[in-house]
């Protein structure tokens, strides 16, 4: 397992020790979920640029059935 190390002020590093919160598993969990939103966010990139080359008007339902037909 790779280590990332956190630097945070003295006084919030003293808040988070009166509180029992598993910090590793909490920041593990945060970025997890950060990376799944940036995923997310490439994928609708990227839909967005393969619409934006599609003409308007373009039937994609009788384009697969032209498709299927051949």
């Amino acid at each position: 397992m790779a280590v990332i190390s956190v630097r945070v002020p003295e006084a919030l590093k003293k808040e988070m020790e009166q509180v029992d919160i598993d910090w590793n598993e909490e920041l593990r969990a945060m970025i997890k979920e950060r990376l799944k939103l940036e995923r997310r966010r490439q994928a609708i990139a990227r839909i967005d640029a393969i619409r934006a080359r599609i003409k308007p008007g373009f039937d994609m339902a009788k384009a697969i059935r032209e498709d299927r037909d051949a």
